[in-house]
């Protein structure tokens, strides 16, 4: 840290070049960041001041445009300025935001017009219930659609679409998969997977409900001594410890583990018997197709939004009613016992795949655009 005229400075590098720079007062709080060009000359100056509890609060924002600076009053209206700009230099833009936090204030601050749509990753209420209380960032989307501040809105299942135009009183609600499953993933002999082995494909989070699947696991291992659960993923401060803490007080470390985060799970499922998914709400399951494209198997809670969309309840895994731990065991405990009818399951995840192919996914784009008048 370089002390000059009462202000603590750090600098940030990329690639070896300044890209920006922080400035702080006496008592450790931001006050300004300073962002440089190629030639290492300020472009852009965001200046904070101090709230109630001193927590630092944009307040300004300055961008150095030919020379000259000009002011924002807000972040909302810095994103406002560039997305106009966009417009301006291509009048056949459409706008895709899935990050509403950052977005949807901008969109209401543009002056130019342009079709925008809001894509949903997540559920829309707190519960990921019909009946639940939408989330605060979307609860003002229903009168951007009326405005015209948003064109329509996009979910990655029929469920959440269904649920999206009657929470936002719309008729441009449409269903697009997030993603599409990888053409050249040649089958594995069910023979060459790990016997007994299960895995959970989620963020250590509480609405993961993944204490679910330790305490169906640790049930199970009394009558399948092979059994093994492991989780993948990011775990938080909080779930990850109380996860870890319940599989020590079912004495359970040696068959419950935590491989943690990887970027390619392929040998994954690959070797796995069955997935388990247990959340609370998805917004699209990826974890399930996923699975599905490599032959493994599911058994998962019926929730909002996405198992019973990709699961085909008793031909490519089983469906299970939410929350019911019981039926989690059971229905574990059934296929366990009956390798030949998860070997069926993951023949069928081979064929059932094919409804999330590329060409099925880009056909539902295509028929967005139609039906939008883009193209």
């Amino acid at each position: 840290m370089l002390r000059e005229n009462h202000l603590y400075s750090a600098n940030y590098y990329d690639d070896g070049c300044l890209a920006y720079s922080e400035f702080f007062e006496d008592k450790g709080r931001l006050v300004l960041r300073q962002y440089y060009d190629n030639s290492g000359m300020p472009k852009i100056m965001m200046y904070y001041r101090g709230s109630d509890d001193n927590q630092p609060v944009l307040y300004l924002v300055q961008l150095n445009e030919a020379g000259k600076w000009r002011d924002f009053d807000g972040l909302a209206e810095f994103r406002a300025y560039f997305l106009d700009e966009i417009c301006k230099n291509d009048p056949k833009v459409v706008m895709y935001a899935d990050r509403s936090d950052y977005t949807l204030d901008a969109f209401k601050l543009m002056k130019m017009h342009c079709p925008h749509y809001m894509v949903f990753h997540s559920a829309l209420t707190t519960n990921g219930q019909y009946d639940g209380d939408i989330f605060e960032i979307y609860q003002g989307i229903g009168d951007m659609l009326k405005n015209g501040y948003l064109t329509s809105v996009i979910s990655s299942t029929n469920k959440e679409a269904d649920h999206a135009a009657n929470l936002f009183d719309t008729d441009h609600s449409y269903a697009i998969p997030v993603t599409f499953v990888k053409k050249d993933i040649n089958p594995v002999a069910f023979a060459s997977r790990k016997p007994y082995s299960l895995i959970a494909v989620a963020r250590l989070d509480a609405v993961k409900r993944l204490d679910h699947a330790i305490r169906a696991a640790a049930k199970l291992h009394e009558k399948h001594p092979e059994l093994s659960l492991t989780f993948y993923g990011y775990g938080d401060a909080e779930t990850e410890p109380k996860l870890k803490d319940l599989v020590k007080k079912l004495q359970a470390e040696n068959y419950i583990l935590f491989g943690d985060f990887k970027q390619d799970l392929t040998d994954v499922y690959n070797n796995a018997w069955l997935e388990a998914l247990t959340s609370q709400y998805e917004g699209f399951a990826m974890a399930l197709l996923e699975a599905q494209e490599h032959g493994c198997p599911a058994v998962s809670y019926v929730i909002n939004y996405g198992p019973n969309e990709i699961i085909t309840n008793n031909y490519n895994g089983r469906l299970i009613q939410a929350g019911d731990e019981t039926a989690l065991f059971d229905t574990l405990d059934l296929l366990l016992s009956h390798p030949l009818m998860i070997e069926e399951y993951s023949k069928n995840a081979y064929q059932s795949r094919q409804k999330y192919s590329f060409n099925n996914v880009a056909n539902a784009w295509h028929n967005f655009l139609q039906l939008e008048k883009i193209i």
